[in-house]
């Protein structure tokens, strides 16, 4: 791939310093952000995580975080967009925390980022996803790849777009930096078209660095409309406008269901 005539947006990054495990201080957050333009990234969403116990960055917080970076790069002469967003980490008091704007969707859309549990899907975090629906929520699942449960079997993803969510995979598990399952994972859904967004889920400058360049000219051998496709999606979500829901992936047919239809 050559050029791009879109902007690039990283939709998912720990880059505000020192409010979650992502730039532990102002420098790095300088360094992840030179790196993201050097590889031409034209914007970032600012995702710090709220999770109830551990990284509670509530929407104020994040935005005068946001707002007090956003001058110190424009005084270090760096150019870059920053976008407010929070990573909403799904438990029972997500719907309550929605409705009193503790967390709210990305850039003022409907759109939210939401991190799933990492031991199973239960009932329980379908019925918080179905609950944020009806108050109008499209979430945005956080790297599912890496999760065990959907590394086993993919059509478990199946439960979640019938309520409407959307996907963002990593581009460390594009690239196989999160190890081979997540890989795989990422490379199925990009091929069956339910991998909507790609984030770097940027921590720091280097275990966890910023950069989509390489993840995107991976992706687009294994299909070559998918970068356009995660452009256009990232763009279409900071603006609040719709986004085409997922089909669901076929079920695997049993060997006594086809002996069946073959009777």
């Amino acid at each position: 791939m050559e050029t791009r005539g879109e902007r690039m947006l990283d939709v998912h990054s720990h880059v505000l310093p020192g409010l979650d495990d992502g730039a532990r201080d102002l420098e790095t957050s300088f360094e992840m952000i030179r790196k993201c333009i050097n590889e031409g990234t034209d914007g970032m969403i600012v995702t710090p995580h709220y999770a109830k116990g551990r990284y509670e960055v509530g929407y104020e917080t994040m935005l005068e975080s946001m707002n007090a970076l956003k001058e110190a790069i424009r005084n270090k002469g760096l150019e870059i967009e920053l976008y407010p967003g929070q990573e909403l980490t799904l438990d029972n008091s997500a719907v309550e925390l929605y409705k009193n704007g503790t967390v709210r969707g990305i850039n003022g859309s409907r759109y939210m980022l939401v991190e799933l549990p990492s031991e199973s899907l239960s009932d329980s975090c379908l019925d918080m996803v179905y609950e944020l629906g009806i108050l109008g929520v499209v979430p945005v699942i956080a790297h599912p790849e890496r999760y065990r449960y959907v590394q086993d079997d993919l059509r478990i993803l199946n439960r979640l777009i019938r309520e409407g969510c959307l996907f963002q995979i990593n581009s460390g598990s594009v690239l196989g930096s999160s190890g081979k399952a997540a890989e795989k994972t990422a490379t199925a859904m990009i091929q069956h078209g339910i991998a909507n967004f790609l984030g770097s889920d940027a921590h720091n400058s280097t275990k966890r660095p910023t950069g989509l360049l390489a993840a995107f000219d991976k992706a687009y051998r294994i299909d070559k409309r998918f970068e356009d496709y995660a452009l256009d999606n990232a763009e279409l979500m900071i603006a609040d406008k719709e986004i085409e829901s997922n089909f669901e992936l076929p079920v695997k047919r049993s060997f006594f269901q086809v002996i069946r239809e073959n009777i």
